[in-house]
């Protein structure tokens, strides 16, 4: 405990009400004591006009002390966020200290330690830390009403998630990527969690069997993260026939092809992100998810085979595109032009190392 206050566990990781109720148990029988000793030995032996000013601020302090304590106390309003960088926020619901490398082992534990015994804890964000199987462990236990779970960038395998799908079935956001889970960690959450949706996955070992099965058995799935993964459009195809509702789709750096997309256009209209950059897809199936999912917002497609072509249709049936990625493909003035004055709410446009020049910019 030592080690963990030393490294500023106590300013990371200040918990809301919880340290002003503490602070106000410190100055009920710590600094209230003291003050009462220097005020009574004041009284009998008297002293500087300073002393008074001394007692008085003393005394006053603690006054404010308690009763902040108590008012926190009574409202039971423990923080909704509790982040390493110190923001907080409302009711204790969400705990997140994602990207916190520098936390040390002892710091962690506490943590964990805290997290594992609140049961009503619904959101857990530990991307980027060096948690272990047992902490998830414990985590699984203590509290199973979990909806929303970050792991990603952790070094964490199939034991965990496994854990995890046994002992949090209402879990609704699975973050993993960059993890150690293979297809039997997706498997079983695709059992034990029929009510996903969101399930982030890049970056993994999986193949079309996890994904498959968990297109079968999580029909709500609105968000799927699959890029630099071994799927194929086998996988895709099934996620589009079973999972109606998807808005989200990261695909880059796989083997999909314009099957798989012409299949989430037909199936999917709801599609609102697409990133595809360094996949196979050409114009023929992305003009025909412009034209039939016209409430995209954000399309990338760098590093594609993609033209002129796909461009027009997506400025023509997408006006409320934001974000469009094209860096490294054969797009021209004309498309640029175009998609500019099509989608007016355009935030982002990437194209570098394309066809544009000085004109369209």
């Amino acid at each position: 405990p030592q080690r963990a206050l030393d490294g500023g566990l106590h300013d990371r990781a200040a918990m809301g009400s919880l340290n002003k109720v503490l602070a106000a148990l410190e100055c009920a029988f710590e600094s209230l004591p003291q003050a009462l000793v220097q005020a009574r030995v004041f009284a009998v032996e008297g002293g500087s006009p300073l002393n008074v000013l001394s007692i008085a601020s003393s005394l006053l302090g603690v006054a404010i002390g308690i009763c902040m304590g108590l008012q926190h106390y009574f409202r039971a309003q423990p923080v909704e966020r509790w982040g390493l960088s110190g923001q907080l926020h409302g009711s204790s619901q969400v705990v997140a200290w994602s990207g916190a490398m520098e936390c040390d082992e002892d710091a962690l534990a506490a943590l964990i330690a805290y997290a594992s015994r609140e049961p009503l804890l619904i959101a857990i964000d530990v991307s980027c830390t060096s948690i272990a199987y047992a902490d998830v462990a414990k985590l699984s236990k203590g509290c199973p009403g979990l909806t929303r779970l970050w792991l990603n960038g952790t070094a964490l395998g199939d034991d965990a998630v496994g854990d995890l799908a046994r002992c949090c079935s209402s879990l609704r956001t699975v973050g993993l990527r960059g993890t150690q889970v293979s297809d039997v960690a997706v498997v079983q959450l695709a059992t034990g969690c029929p009510g996903l949706q969101t399930v982030l996955l890049g970056g993994t070992h999986v193949s079309d069997v996890a994904v498959v099965k968990l297109a079968r058995g999580c029909s709500n799935l609105q968000e799927v993260g699959l890029g630099g993964t071994q799927v194929t459009d086998v996988a895709v195809v099934e996620l589009a026939r079973g999972c109606p509702s998807l808005r989200v789709v990261h695909l880059n750096s796989t083997q999909v092809t314009d099957v798989a997309i012409r299949e989430l256009a037909n199936l999917c209209p709801c599609m609102r992100d697409v990133h595809l950059h360094n996949t196979q897809v050409t114009d023929v199936a992305l003009s025909e998810l412009a034209q039939r999912c016209p409430g995209l917002h954000e399309v990338a497609l760098a590093d594609t085979r993609v033209t002129d072509v796909t461009i027009r249709e997506l400025a023509k049936c997408c006006p409320r595109l934001q974000e469009v990625h094209l860096h490294n493909t054969q797009v021209a003035d004309v498309a640029a032009v175009e998609l500019a004055r099509g989608c007016p709410g355009l935030r982002v446009v990437s194209l570098g190392s394309t066809q544009v020049t000085d004109v369209a910019i």
